[in-house]
């Protein structure tokens, strides 16, 4: 893709970011490519649900319960669209401002 076009993507808010469960990376995904409502992984069908991300801040760990997500019905490989990528960003950015050992929290609250 070109860079002038994904930098427009991401200003437009049109990309799923694809967090995988061995590297915890999150990932760039185009948002509304027909491929994208099949997981590219394995072609099971992807389906609204929640997940739980983690981070290790070396310092201490941040656990977010029930956050929004596009689960693979068949790996179980996930999914997060932009906007939830963004709050994660800000929930865990006030987390690492504490400096607690073990953070746990909810998405929705």
């Amino acid at each position: 893709m070109d860079i002038n076009k994904l930098r427009e993507a991401i200003k437009k808010n049109n990309f799923e970011w694809r967090k995988h469960k061995i590297s915890l990376n999150l990932i760039l995904r185009k948002e509304g490519d027909n491929k994208m409502e099949k997981c590219p992984l394995c072609g099971g069908e992807k389906k609204q649900d929640y997940t739980i991300y983690s981070v290790d801040l070396k310092f201490g760990v941040v656990v977010v319960r029930k956050v929004p997500a596009k689960v693979c019905s068949q790996c179980g490989e996930e999914w997060i669209d932009s906007k939830t990528a963004k709050k994660l960003e800000k929930i865990v950015n006030s987390a690492r401002q504490s400096h607690s050992e073990l953070e746990v929290l909810s998405f929705q609250s």
